[in-house]
């Protein structure tokens, strides 16, 4: 059975926190590393594109009435979204060892 396709929108946030994940890892580690962790963020972006709902929700939000959710990637980076029912918003990037009221912080 063929899924729906829904498009994918990235918050200015959400590239923004990917912009400062590659650089970081850039210059702290490696490119090749850099670039490691970026495909792999960008392929759990694009596995949602056809299963928007295979991402919890996300329990720092779910006091909010919008479908947040995320997926781990790597168990350190949630990729937090929204799923509108027509779309798939990219919100944030966090990073597992920081405070969880950077997620708060990150969709306002």
């Amino acid at each position: 059975m063929e899924h729906e396709e829904y498009d994918i929108a990235w918050d200015v946030k959400a590239t923004d926190r990917l912009k400062e994940i590659y650089e970081y890892i850039r210059d702290n580690y490696s490119e090749k590393s850099a670039e490691k962790i970026r495909d792999e963020l960008f392929n759990s972006v694009g596995i949602l594109r056809k299963y928007p709902e295979s991402g919890s929700r996300e329990p720092m939000l779910r006091h909010l009435p919008e479908n947040y959710r995320f997926v781990l990637v790597r168990k350190k980076y949630k990729i937090i979204y929204e799923f509108t029912g027509t779309e798939i918003r990219i919100l944030y990037i966090h990073h597992t060892s920081q405070n969880p009221q950077n997620i708060l912080k990150g969709i306002e």
